[in-house]
């Protein structure tokens, strides 16, 4: 069954192709969709620039669900807030996911969690994906993925 899952994430990373960020989502500088944005402000969550994160020295960005709070160190590599969206985006809908989604996602995090320590969990594994998916490099079944979750999102929003 790991092969298997493992193919099916190999599978999925041969289908990415490269597209403009803007192309993907709005040139608006972090590559997160507007409409993401907005619904983060209107579920009342807010982003703070900070020279030190709470969890302390060497983190750049955190995301807290419970007050629906994104911290950025300031000066952090761009693809901080995407992640910390992501973050906000995978625990805002993932009790919603179907079965498709919550095993594309596993076998992502199957096939990442061996080659990359930052996907060490389903949660920082999507965030990881996310922030990817921010700079429009990603697509097919990936794609898809990040598609459904940010539509679960604003299902109610729009």
């Amino acid at each position: 069954m790991k092969t298997v899952k493992r193919i099916i994430a190999l599978v999925m990373l041969c289908c990415m192709i490269l597209t403009p960020a803007a192309a993907a989502h709005g040139a608006d500088g972090n590559g997160v969709p507007p409409e993401v944005q907005e619904k983060f402000l209107a579920d009342g969550g807010r982003i703070e620039y900070v020279d030190v994160t709470c969890m302390g020295p060497g983190y750049d960005g955190t995301y807290t669900h419970w007050d629906r709070r994104i911290e950025v160190r300031a000066g952090a590599p761009a693809h901080v807030l995407p992640h910390e969206y992501g973050h906000y985006i995978y625990h805002t809908t993932a009790p919603r996911w179907d079965k498709e989604h919550r095993d594309t996602l596993q076998a992502l995090y199957d096939y990442y969690h061996d080659m990359d320590r930052a996907c060490y969990s389903l949660d920082e594994t999507f965030a990881v994906l996310y922030a990817v998916s921010c700079t429009g490099a990603t697509g097919g079944p990936l794609r898809e993925m990040i598609e459904y979750a940010e539509d679960l999102l604003l299902e109610d929003y729009n």
